[in-house]
């Protein structure tokens, strides 16, 4: 009809094959008299999913348009290989998202192709009758589903490059966890009206993913096996205590996702704690938490190893964080790591560590016991395990009194001073170790034994 006429909207049936899921006409629902008011709101509970269609295409056109927005300004831009029809600057247009409600092709998921930059990616979203009841969910509604979906998008097309979509394909990488994390950033804000966000509160700091297609609410545990919650004293209703050294008991993808995602939300609400919380994600030069975790996140994958393993993926972590914060806070990235297992000491494929990089001496000696007038030998070696150089480094060790110890058993011309043996300091770049060793003959009363 032409505009500014009123007339009934086409039959439902010929907008989508219900079997295939192809549109065969239309596109996003035009409101009636080219108002621009989208205020579809039909029953959802209706049991016919077909008659929210118009519903479901418009919420969906939404976050799609609200996915693109919020990650521009944060990294996901033009020269990143983003999502648009036109681009103005760099990197190939003519690569918009086909975003289809209520596809006929699957049920009870939802699915995002990402072909390299300059053709189109797909979202798929489908219908969920998971219910004893029958009645259907559509994921259209479910906000979070539709930014993970978008958050595979950007990992594709940001690890390895916008040309290259063929780097997250093996066991440990982390894509369904950053889309997990994706969807809860964009979509955190004050739920309970207490004028900010909270780290224990439900619905804010407490998530879980797919609640509203299981008709759970915000207390239900969606479709991972934890909740998202910087808690990990278990057993609690809402607490996580996933870390690295269970990675080899996951499933791929989505176990092994949920573990990354639950460290990046970790990291998050450190940021945030330390540095407040912003709820307008268009304000890139904010200094709060959540900006700063979401624009970590987005260069950390650009600097991400394809087919990267967790080590690798918090090493780009720390290397977006120089890059844009000059490595700020990395002590506090460290310890938000470490505490579930991705310290500085783990290794690729489960090996966790729960240290934070730090300039450590580790004390060894040549025996395990020895008899007075025995000559005993003390190894310290001395490494930075921080990404920085250290100047003045001072090496010290105390002694027993009933070690003697002379000057020439001191290596790296120490001295000895009372019980304290003291090295000239010393430079040490970012890795490195050292070695200093001494050695001393015990001397104590007859028939006792030192151990050490």
């Amino acid at each position: 009809a032409p505009i500014g006429t009123i007339a009934e909207p086409p039959p439902i049936a010929i907008i989508r094959d219900p079997v295939t899921g192809a549109y065969l006409a239309g596109n996003v629902p035009f409101p009636l008299g080219n108002s621009l008011i989208f205020d579809y709101d039909r029953d959802l509970s209706d049991s016919n999913p077909l008659t929210y269609l118009e519903d479901a295409i418009t919420n969906l056109f939404v976050w799609n348009n609200l996915a693109h927005d919020y990650l521009y300004p944060h990294g996901f831009d033009e020269g990143a290989g983003n999502f648009q029809a036109l681009n103005f600057s760099s990197g190939s247009g003519g690569d918009e998202v086909f975003a289809r409600a209520q596809d006929g092709s699957g049920i009870n998921n939802a699915t995002f192709s990402t072909p390299p930059d300059g053709s189109s990616p797909t979202m798929r979203m489908f219908l969920w009758d998971t219910n004893d009841d029958a009645e259907f969910r559509d994921a259209c509604f479910d906000n979070v589903i539709i930014l993970h979906e978008y958050g595979h998008g950007l990992s594709y097309r940001l690890v390895g490059g916008p040309g290259n979509v063929s780097c997250l394909s093996h066991f440990e990488q982390g894509g369904e966890g950053w889309s997990d994390f994706i969807g809860m950033i964009l979509t955190l804000k004050d739920v309970d009206g207490s004028g900010g966000v909270g780290e224990f509160t439900l619905g804010e700091g407490i998530r879980s993913i797919g609640n509203y297609v299981l008709e759970q609410g915000a207390g239900g545990g969606g479709v991972r096996s934890r909740f998202y919650s910087t808690d990990m004293e278990c057993p609690g209703t809402f607490c996580n205590d996933m870390t690295y050294d269970q990675l080899t008991q996951l499933q791929a993808p989505h176990g092994v996702g949920t573990l990354w995602a639950s460290m990046l939300w970790d990291m998050c609400w450190a940021l945030i704690d330390e540095y407040g919380f912003e709820p307008d994600l268009s304000q890139s030069s904010s200094t709060a938490g959540n900006i700063r975790a979401l624009r970590i996140v987005i260069e950390a994958l650009k600097m991400t190893a394809c087919e990267p393993s967790f080590i690798n993926m918090r090493d780009a972590v720390f290397a977006a964080n120089q890059s844009l914060y000059g490595s700020a806070d990395e002590e506090l990235l460290w310890e938000v790591f470490a505490r579930r297992g991705l310290g500085v000491g783990a290794q690729a494929g489960g090996t966790a560590s729960f240290e934070i990089p730090t300039a450590r001496i580790i004390k060894t000696v040549d025996k395990e016991s020895a008899l007075i007038g025995e000559t005993l030998t003390y190894t310290l070696t001395v490494k930075n395990n921080t990404s920085q150089s250290l100047s003045q480094v001072v090496i010290t060790d105390q002694i027993s009194s009933n070690l003697s110890v002379s000057p020439g058993q001191i290596s790296n011309g120490g001295t000895r001073i009372g019980n304290t043996i003291t090295w000239p300091a010393i430079s040490l770049s970012a890795g490195a170790s050292v070695v200093r060793t001494f050695s001393g003959t015990i001397t104590a009363t007859e028939g006792t034994t030192a151990t050490f």
